[in-house]
């Protein structure tokens, strides 16, 4: 027997998607305008314009792994 649950969430212009089973967190994804990230099993990707949002203390300091491509951070993450 399988159980799984799939959580769908749309609100102020955002979207996440995540899917869960047997409890624990397999997928998850998250998006808003210039801002994002997914999740697959606990490890990802993150990506965010920095002409909208700022760079994080960590991120500014190379706490965070991650590469700058012009006017977009792409970073990773993990568990």
């Amino acid at each position: 027997m399988i159980y799984f649950r799939f959580y769908n969430f749309n609100t102020n212009n955002s979207i996440h998607h995540s899917l869960k089973l047997f409890g624990y967190s397999v997928w998850a994804f998250y998006c808003i305008k210039g801002f994002g990230w997914f999740r697959l099993f606990g490890n990802g990707i993150t990506w965010k314009n920095t002409a909208i949002y700022c760079l994080l203390f960590s991120e500014r300091n190379g706490h965070k792994r991650g590469f700058n491509i012009g006017k977009w951070r792409i970073g990773i993450t993990n568990d």
